[in-house]
């Protein structure tokens, strides 16, 4: 008998995994702490963690379980003193702050980046509690609340790479407006609540976006560039929706797309087929079933029916045409240039503006600070009067079935 003596037999090591980096966006009346508590908890069942490893100067209680970009403010004497009630006017000079933040130092990512430095002083504390093992805090996900510049965005996905997930948590507009209100009414002990409406809508406004301001709020630039959706308005439902992302993000086989997700990767790879020089934006009809009975996509249509692949020829797309006449793009009915003829002819336009060609506006408004966005649901009317005038779509679908539903996806 031979008898090998591996010595004591000692505890497994902790189990290693790398840094995740969650970060929140949501317009303003969204309840992302709830989102990050859902967090906290699922991240918990894989064995990753989302507490801090020491408590942030100046306050006390439990350890925080994100970094909130806004309180990083408080870190600079300018805005040491910033208000933290009532809510609204919490809410409002925090808004006012990080856009004078980030113009001052003329970084539109500037929160972002003391986001980072924050990270850096948490491995810092986890070095000296013999926490760090290959400069990493292991099974540690750092969720950061909440993104509201789109350089954010950009930023931290070159920083952090695939170890970056942006969480986008919906809530309708109706619900923003009542949760904001209450909270707002509770804060000043002020009701009843409605009297509190036209304050949240003016913060729900500004927060969406701040026209003609590459620093200031722009929510709206950032959320559909999300790579996860979660409707926050129904509490179990997003308990739910939380737990179900965690899981696919470590491994889980089991969970399949639901109806709307089915129905966005087919209006997704329907945008692909566009090359249309100004936005590619597909749809998808499904019905309530999720099977889909058509994909539609904006592109020039071929005059005997149907659409032009990559390959045709003569290809009559409009991109082809732009570049043979060496033309800078203008879509001759474009959305942009009819709202600004609207908008001219009424006398909307600051003095400025209003003596400057229909041409010289378009021209401004889609470069530079871009003040005319957000236009998805317009185009996607356009996409479906486009299948209507060319009857593609009645053609093409193989059945007149039942109620049907629409996605889109613009590129």
């Amino acid at each position: 008998m031979v008898v090998c003596d591996k010595g004591p037999i000692g505890p497994a090591p902790e189990r290693l995994g790398p840094e995740l980096f969650i970060g929140l966006v949501g317009a303003v009346g969204t309840d992302l702490g709830k989102v990050t508590q859902f967090l906290t908890r699922s991240f918990a069942a894989v064995g990753y963690s989302t507490v801090r490893v020491s408590q942030p100067p100046g306050e006390t209680g439990p350890l925080p379980t994100s970094i909130r970009l806004a309180k990083l403010l408080h870190e600079i004497t300018k805005y040491r003193d910033l208000p933290t009630t009532p809510v609204d006017e919490y809410i409002n000079q925090h808004m006012t702050a990080g856009d004078d933040f980030r113009k001052l130092t003329r970084q539109d990512d500037a929160l972002a980046v003391m986001a980072m430095i924050e990270i850096l002083k948490e491995r810092k504390d986890a070095q000296e509690k013999g926490k760090l093992v290959n400069e990493i805090i292991p099974r540690r996900a750092y969720i950061l609340q909440s993104l509201k510049n789109p350089r954010e965005l950009e930023t931290l996905r070159d920083v952090y790479g695939d170890g970056f997930i942006l969480l986008a948590a919906y809530s309708q507009h109706e619900a923003r407006r009542d949760y904001l209100a209450r909270r707002i009414a509770e804060s000043k002990n002020d009701f009843p609540v409605k009297l509190h409406f036209p304050r949240a809508e003016e913060l729900i406004q500004r927060d969406q976006e701040e026209p003609g301001m590459s620093h200031g709020q722009n929510v709206r630039g950032i959320f559909h560039r999300a790579d996860v959706f979660v409707d926050a308005t129904e509490t179990e439902s997003l308990r739910e929706s939380v737990n179900r992302f965690v899981e696919l993000l470590f491994g889980d086989t089991f969970h399949t797309p639901t109806r709307d997700e089915y129905g966005m990767f087919h209006a997704q790879a329907a945008a692909l087929r566009s090359a249309e020089p100004g936005r590619q934006v597909g749809a998808a009809v499904a019905t309530e079933q999720g099977d889909i009975v058509a994909v539609g996509v904006n592109e020039v249509p071929r005059a005997d029916g149907g659409l032009y692949w990559c390959g045709d020829q003569p290809d009559g797309r409009e991109f082809n045409s732009v570049q043979q006449s060496g033309n800078d793009y203008i879509e001759s009915n474009n959305l942009v240039t009819d709202t600004l003829k609207h908008l001219k002819s009424a006398a909307w336009l600051d003095t400025s503006k209003v003596q400057l060609s229909t041409q010289a506006l378009v021209e401004l408004a889609l470069s530079g600070a871009k003040p005319l966005t957000g236009v998805s649901a317009e185009i996607l009317e356009k996409v479906f009067d486009y299948l209507k005038r060319e009857q593609w779509l009645d053609r093409e679908k193989s059945f007149s079935g039942p109620r049907s539903t629409g996605r889109s996806c613009p590129e």
